[in-house]
């Protein structure tokens, strides 16, 4: 058996329109709210950075892709986008006769997600991020060319797009049977990081600074206290660098027909440093590892793997390596033991490589949240093809040890109202 393990510092790699990228995701593993002890990123010496600052850190540099190919089969296109990346882009579900036809694309200088857009409209194709793999899948789309057209606020990590608006009107009534009727505005929110950045967590809701209708009514919610971060889907396994939000806003008045202003910010947990865990794997010996996350000992634990069925299985468990009290004044057990490890329960990527280095790809994630760690049971499929990977061998690891909390302001304006 042989083992080898890796720090290594992060970087250097009314609708009003749908979505071009659909990001899978797994299972969502959240904590109780009750009586948290101090988290140390959250600590008053310790406040978000700002976008800038962040990419500082993790010592890379917004990406500017330029494109221009003429005649070219698809496949050129996308070893030329991932040359300029550092990602892989495959193409699935296409013929010999699609892969074949000529593409022609004309990009200049644009970021990562605004150039898969244009790519999605000049190509007739459409983007998502592989579940199982450390890259994109790529496939043709006759809806391609509808896409990438919404409103969108642009960040130095990344495109955060208007999903939709919803006005919704609620009736209720009290004990002497008297109606109350209440309109609200519900704005869903997608955000599109740069595929760089390893996103470990978000606020429930972004803070809305400003929100007025055309009309010159403000929109604007009394704040809720929801500093805490929210543990999400995606990060969980660290593969989507997308999640959704939404933005709870006042009724506007009756008259009003778009939001003229939309000004706010959102907090989120990056890494800034990983640990990567580089270790064979066969149907006989579990395999485990003890780390430091933010100074605390946690255990990296992988089981043996079965083949059941058409898929390869394998339990996997983050755990605290050390026991805790047992019990937090003011906590209610068990969750009072998970606030020491609470804002980075999340296993970060994992992949499955077969003897000649080919990666499976993950079908199936089941795992639940313990009072001590996150534990899940994964299924791992060989693709069909002319390179179709063999049984397991080999286990790549990829999780978190030390992050930050950066805000990241965002501004809307004339988004039209249903």
């Amino acid at each position: 058996m042989r083992a080898r393990s890796v720090v290594a510092r992060v970087g250097s790699a009314k609708v009003l329109w749908p979505t071009i990228i659909a990001c899978l995701v797994g299972f969502a593993a959240t904590t109780s709210l009750i009586a948290q002890p101090p988290d140390p990123v959250k600590s008053p010496d310790s406040p978000p950075i700002t976008p800038a600052e962040l990419l500082q850190l993790l010592g890379i540099k917004p990406q500017h892709i330029s494109l221009h190919l003429k005649e070219v089969e698809p496949q050129q296109v996308l070893d030329e986008l991932s040359r300029q990346t550092g990602l892989t882009f495959q193409l699935v579900e296409m013929g010999p006769e699609q892969k074949a036809k000529p593409v022609t694309v004309d990009i200049d200088g644009k970021e990562f997600w605004p150039t898969l857009n244009e790519l999605s409209k000049q190509m007739g194709v459409s983007f998502r991020r592989d579940s199982g793999t450390s890259g994109f899948r790529v496939w043709s789309s006759q809806f391609a060319q509808e896409r990438g057209n919404g409103p969108q606020s642009q960040s130095l990590l990344g495109v955060l797009r208007a999903d939709n608006i919803a006005r919704s009107r609620t009736l209720s009534w009290d004990a002497e049977s008297k109606a109350t009727s209440v309109e609200s505005l519900n704005l869903s929110l997608r955000l599109h990081l740069d595929p760089r950045i390893d996103l470990i967590g978000s606020s429930y809701q972004p803070t809305i600074e400003a929100a007025v209708d055309n009309i010159g009514r403000s929109l604007t919610q009394p704040r809720l206290n929801l500093d805490h971060l929210n543990m999400f889907d995606g990060p969980i396994f660290n593969e989507g660098a997308s999640q959704h939000l939404n933005v709870s806003l006042r009724a506007p008045a009756p008259q009003a027909q778009r939001i003229a202003h939309l000004k706010g910010s959102l907090r989120l947990r990056v890494t800034t440093r990983r640990e990567i865990w580089q270790v064979d794997v066969d149907q006989d010996k579990p395999r485990t590892k003890t780390i430091q996350r933010n100074g605390i000992p946690v255990t990296m634990s992988a089981g043996p793997w079965r083949f059941a069925g058409a898929a390869y299985e394998i339990e996997f468990a983050i755990r605290e390596a050390e026991a805790l009290p047992d019990a937090i004044p003011g906590a209610i057990p068990p969750a009072a033991p998970n606030r020491r490890i609470w804002g980075f329960s999340t296993f970060g990527t994992i992949r499955l490589l077969d003897a000649q280095n080919r990666e499976l790809s993950r079908t199936v994630s089941n795992g639940r949240s313990s009072s001590s760690g996150l534990e899940s049971r994964m299924s791992f499929s060989s693709r069909g093809g002319e390179n179709t990977p063999g049984e397991p061998a080999k286990l790549v690891w990829v999780t978190p040890v030390e992050w930050k909390d950066v805000e990241v302001p965002f501004e809307f304006t004339d988004l039209p109202l249903p």
